[in-house]
């Protein structure tokens, strides 16, 4: 009895200290990739473009496996974002728009009229821009975009956006918006489709704080 106790106390340490062990994940080597090579870049009027040779991941493992590259906006005014831009790709080409860019400028919060100075640089990675949560795999270019003097402008839509919405429409937009100076003590009025299908509050520009609802016939 005594010989089998001491089996099964073996038995159960051996288990406890197995248990234990931690869990090692398979960590990417950045020593085996090889790196994009930027090459020449203009910034145009619409756009910015920038040629490069792209990258490559030498893992010994799902060889053909495409390489996914994204253009990364690394700083703006010498503070890091590291922020993933709307870029298209093709032959060796990346391009991304000074719409998209002024948009992305926008949301990390710095307003129309703004001038800046941006860095940039081009990421070769095993996962898709959209799916990179930084932790993956992957390689940044050695060379860097730097581009001087960029205005945060997004251009106003030509033509007439509102020629669909003729009639008056029951519902109205009441709120605290610095644009309008109303102060929750007026609704904006809003038109409508000949339908009614579709509303909409005309010329209203919304910034950080702004508060708003939408109400029917003022209640």
């Amino acid at each position: 009895m005594k010989k089998f106790l001491s089996i099964l106390s073996t038995v159960l340490l051996a288990f406890v200290a197995f248990s234990c062990v931690k869990e090692e994940f398979v960590t990417y080597d950045d020593t085996r990739a090889t790196a994009p090579v930027l090459g020449s870049y203009e910034m145009g009027e619409k756009a910015l473009t920038a040629t490069f040779t792209p990258g490559a991941f030498n893992a010994g493992f799902n060889d053909k496996m495409p390489v996914n590259h994204s253009l990364i906006l690394a700083s703006v005014d010498g503070k890091t974002v590291n922020k993933p831009l709307t870029a298209s790709i093709k032959d060796g080409q990346i391009s991304v728009s000074v719409t998209n860019l002024a948009k992305t400028l926008v949301s990390l919060g710095y307003p129309e009229g703004s001038v800046v100075s941006l860095d940039m640089f081009i990421r070769a990675s095993m996962q898709a821009p959209n799916q990179d949560n930084g932790r993956n795999g992957h390689v940044d270019s050695q060379g860097h975009i730097t581009v001087s003097g960029f205005e945060v402008v997004i251009p106003v839509v030509q033509g007439n956006p509102w020629v669909d919405f003729t009639e008056k429409s029951p519902l109205g937009l009441i709120g605290s918006i610095a644009s309008t100076g109303n102060a929750w003590n007026a609704d904006e009025p809003m038109f409508m489709t000949e339908d009614g299908t579709k509303h909409v509050a005309k010329n209203i520009k919304l910034a950080e704080g702004d508060a708003f609802k939408i109400r029917t016939a003022g209640s």
